[in-house]
């Protein structure tokens, strides 16, 4: 089988729907019954890989961080972030104080008291909600 390319003719990808576009009943409604199915210990460290696996779709579907903001949005996720500090001590940031970090453009490190000016040192990730939890 020869694959055959031919410049110019290359389709550009489609624009990703707007925020309205999604049909944010759906994806709660399925984002609840997959999370109500999972062990509680499974959903306390969920990825992007891991949403989208609840939610039955491919990590790279352009569509998925609208989906996480609904969820957000619905209450049904917590986004936290985790600092890991020259010792390979781990650090729990909150929703609140992961907003504020970024917000900020810094974090205080807990274990020196010192102010860090890298956000980017800050990994991203989410957990369900106690609501839904329960």
């Amino acid at each position: 089988m020869e694959l055959e390319i031919q410049l110019g003719e290359a389709k550009r990808p489609e624009p990703a729907p707007e925020h309205e576009d999604i049909n944010a009943e759906s994806v709660v409604r399925a984002f609840t019954d997959a999370a109500k199915a999972a062990p509680f210990e499974d959903l306390n460290y969920l990825t992007l890989e891991s949403i989208a696996s609840l939610l039955g779709v491919r990590s790279y579907d352009r569509r998925l961080m609208g989906w996480v903001t609904i969820l957000i949005d619905a209450k049904l996720l917590e986004q936290r972030a985790q600092y890991v500090d020259l010792g390979d001590d781990v650090y729990e940031f909150d929703q609140q104080g992961y907003r504020a970090a970024l917000e900020a453009g810094a974090f205080i490190d807990p274990a020196s008291g010192r102010e860090v000016a890298d956000t980017s040192l800050l990994a991203p990730y989410w957990a369900v909600s106690a609501s839904l939890a329960a």
